[in-house]
């Protein structure tokens, strides 16, 4: 058996040419070990392959198994950690908003006059009523009915 180049594998038993070989395609890995013929390895979950090489999925980003790109956390999640395959849900009294490129990293405190429920990607959809105020950042709104009679 000829082994293949870095980025190749051989999908042929008993393949006795590099000229079997195929490129490794986007979302698996193929593992350089020049004493063995290669195989097709699935791209391991929090990451992302392309041919030989696995890169760990970016924080505000996500990657399940076999992802090809990296993912962005939609709004209302957030992902603190590299290497992950889902987002978590924003916490209450924060919201996590979903930028051009990245998702939200780390949840930002809920302002003046709002409040924020678990989930918030959009603080603005959650201002405290008429008749009510809040003039402290962060605190504890998560709900309107914490929010501060006039």
């Amino acid at each position: 058996m000829t082994p293949c180049g870095a980025g190749n594998y051989q999908p042929y038993f008993g393949a006795t040419s590099s000229a079997n070989c195929l490129v490794c395609p986007a979302g698996t890995s193929c593992p350089n070990d020049a004493n063995v013929v290669y195989t097709l390895v699935t791209c391991t979950a929090g990451y992302i392959c392309d041919q030989n090489v696995e890169t760990p999925c970016d924080a505000g980003m996500y990657c399940p198994q076999n992802t090809l790109v990296m993912l962005k956390c939609p709004a209302g999640t957030y992902q603190a950690d590299t290497a992950q395959t889902t987002c978590d849900s924003c916490p209450e009294q924060f919201y996590c908003p979903s930028g051009d490129t990245v998702g939200t990293i780390t949840p930002v405190d809920c302002p003046d006059g709002h409040y924020c429920p678990e989930g918030t990607g959009n603080f603005d959809i959650y201002r405290c009523p008429i008749g009510t105020y809040h003039l402290t950042t962060g605190g504890t709104l998560a709900a309107s009915t914490d929010c501060t009679a006039c």
